[in-house]
């Protein structure tokens, strides 16, 4: 009876440490533009107010990502139709030189900008994470993974929430 009753102690916790992982990994926290401290490739400090007026698209990903760079891939066929007045920005907390092999490599036309916070410490532990926002800078829309570019009704339904 007691093998029982560790058996079924052991099932709850290891349950309960997949659950919180699971938790921890699938959520998209909640972000403001204020969270970030960003440098342009450059080094210099990045400021948010050469944004605002526009709509943007924040993509936060990493070179070694697949689905980042699928995400990226699809932005760009967009950004010549439906998306051509929205900002894509690309933010990674990889180092500088990476990040702008990685830009240079997949010929992308979007502002790339180094992030001084670790993800991590921004409890972001999944990446994609695409943030829209609006013309106020304000995060109207947030994912963990990339949206459905593809689908032309995902789109409008977007760019309408980002105005």
């Amino acid at each position: 009876m007691n093998i029982r009753w560790s058996a079924a102690l052991a099932f709850l916790i290891l349950a309960f440490i997949a659950f919180y992982i699971y938790q921890r990994n699938s959520g998209t926290p909640a972000l403001s533009v204020n969270d970030f401290e960003l440098r342009t490739l450059e080094g210099q400090k990045f400021d948010w107010d050469t944004l605002r007026g526009q709509k943007t698209i924040l993509c936060l990903g990493a070179s070694w990502c697949v689905s980042c760079v699928e995400e990226l891939r699809d932005l760009v066929f967009l950004k010549t139709g439906s998306l051509k007045d929205v900002n894509v920005v690309v933010i990674s907390d990889e180092t500088e030189m990476r990040i702008r092999h990685f830009r240079d490599k997949g010929q992308y036309p979007f502002l790339f900008l180094r992030s001084e916070k670790r993800f991590e410490s921004m409890n972001i532990y999944s990446i994609p994470v695409t943030l829209l926002l609006n013309r106020r800078l304000n995060v109207v829309k947030e994912r963990s993974g990339s949206f459905n570019w593809s689908d032309p009704s995902t789109a409008e339904h977007l760019l309408k929430i980002m105005e």
